[in-house]
Parts: structure tokens; C-alpha cells; sequence
């Protein structure tokens, strides 16, 4: 079994992605660059770290290639990753509730 994605989430044993990733998406937008949520594959293994047989690892690699390669040929399609402006916030510098986050996990 490939690692769970879980294992990235909140709590995870890897650490919240978005929240990994929110500083350096932050300063790509503020260059003034789009940025678009990041395309995560998990389980990757090598150097004597293996979750799952090397055959089907083999063939979720595969899978997971395609994958990418289908998410490359709708780039321009993507929505971009919301970010806030200073409307978006509350009297505390809180983010408000109804924020899109949508691409975070």
C-alpha cells in the first residue's frame, strides 16, 4: 500500500501540504506570478523506503505519470489559487470564513 495522503494532512506525519507550501505561494504571488495548487503524488519511493511491492508501485507509477501528464495538458484551464485581499479579513486579521480556500486539502 502506497503511503496515505493522510499522512500529509493536519496532524500527518508529513505535514499539512498547503500549509507546507502557503509561504512560497505567497511570495510567487506577490512577484506577481498565477499560482496554481500544486500537484502532489504520494508514496514515492526509493533509496531503501518502500510502501508497496515494486510491481505495483511500478504500475501506480505509471498511473501517476498519466496522471501529471493530463494535468499539464489543462494548465491553462486551471483556476488559480485564491488569495486574499485586505477585504478578506476580519478586525483580528483573521481570515473570513467565507474565504474560497478551495484548493487547499
Amino acid at each position: 500500500m502506497a503511503i496515505p495522503p493522510l499522512a500529509f494532512t493536519h496532524n500527518g506525519r508529513g505535514g499539512d501540504m498547503a500549509t507546507l507550501l502557503w509561504p512560497l505561494h505567497c511570495s510567487l504571488y506577490y512577484l506577481g506570478m498565477t499560482v496554481l495548487s500544486p500537484h502532489v503524488i504520494y508514496g514515492i519511493q526509493g533509496s531503501g523506503v518502500s510502501y508497496q511491492d515494486e510491481s505495483e508501485f511500478r504500475v501506480r507509477l505509471e498511473d501517476e505519470k498519466a496522471g501529471w501528464i493530463r494535468r499539464l495538458q489543462r494548465l491553462d484551464s486551471d483556476a488559480p489559487i485564491p488569495f486574499s485581499g485586505w477585504n478578506d479579513w476580519d478586525e483580528n486579521g483573521v481570515l473570513n470564513a467565507d474565504h474560497p480556500l478551495a484548493w487547499r486539502p
